[in-house]
Formats: structure tokens, C-alpha cells, sequence
């Protein structure tokens, strides 16, 4: 099988580059710029995968022991456009909480940054910044040789 990591941009930083959750795919996503990462990676990015899973799960507990409440998170989500009508339909924490995972990435946490930052809540402020180091650790350490369909270089 191969694996493709779809990269679409979404994010309150329009540099920002996000991907929905890996799969394991036949064919790639027609509708999003793909590269493929060599099968050897498939156990760290699922690990990986797990880890923001748990990110997700820690900051939801986060803001349910701070007592913040749907209607001030849907305040703070709502400043961003393309999350808006997603967060306005949310009945609960855990559905908002469910709109900022699907427009983020293992690499784009910046929904769950701002949330953190509005709210100051500096655990959930230190649990993202240790996930974003993992993650950007385990990014250096995949050697471009296993991301297939980039070109890094052009020769001449």
C-alpha cells in the first residue's frame, strides 16, 4: 500500500499548511496537493496521530475544569471565518472541540494555540508546545529520500 498525506490550507495563518487525518489510501485525494511517505514511516505517524488525539482530549479537559463555557469558546472560534459555520451548529464543548480537530493538522495546531492563548490557559499552552516540538522533531528526522512526489531540487 502507499501512503499519502493530503495538504490542504486552512488555518488562521494563510502560511499555514494543514492536512486532515492520515489514511491509508489506493488512490489519492484529486482534491488536495498530496506527498507520499515511504510505508516504512506508517508506525511513527500513527503514533503521532495518537499523541494529538490525546492533545485534543487533555485540552477538552482543560477548558471543561477552567469552566469555559460553549458559548465563549464559540466567541473566540467564530473570529475565524472558515470555521464559523461549522462552530455556530455546535450543541456542546466536546462538538466545538470536534470542529477545531477537523480543520487541524499533526502539524498545524494553531486553533488549539489561539484557543489556549484566548482563554490563558498555560497548561494547555505547555502540553501544544511540547506536542508542536515532538512533532517538528519527528518531521526532521524523516529523510526527504522517503517523501515521494516533491520535487526538492529542479536541475538544469
Amino acid at each position: 500500500y502507499t501512503l499519502f498525506i493530503n495538504l490542504q490550507h486552512s488555518s488562521p495563518d494563510d502560511s499555514s499548511v494543514t492536512s486532515p487525518p492520515i489514511e491509508q489510501q489506493n488512490q489519492p485525494d484529486d482534491h488536495a496537493e498530496q506527498f507520499m511517505v515511504s510505508e516504512v514511516y506508517h508506525p511513527q505517524f500513527e503514533g503521532k496521530r495518537r499523541e494529538l488525539a490525546s492533545l485534543f482530549v487533555k485540552i477538552t479537559r482543560i477548558l471543561k475544569t477552567n469552566n469555559i463555557s460553549l458559548e465563549e469558546l464559540k466567541f473566540v472560534l467564530c473570529l475565524y471565518p472558515e470555521l464559523k459555520n461549522d462552530v455556530t451548529a455546535t450543541k456542546s464543548l466536546e462538538d466545538a472541540i470536534v470542529v477545531v480537530r477537523d480543520h487541524t493538522s499533526l502539524i498545524n495546531t494553531n486553533y488549539l494555540q489561539a484557543i489556549a492563548e484566548d482563554f490563558d490557559l498555560p497548561n494547555a499552552i505547555d502540553l501544544i508546545k511540547k506536542y508542536n516540538e515532538s512533532i517538528n522533531e519527528f518531521c526532521k528526522q524523516i529523510p526527504t529520500t522517503h517523501a515521494y512526489g516533491l520535487e526538492f531540487m529542479k536541475h538544469s
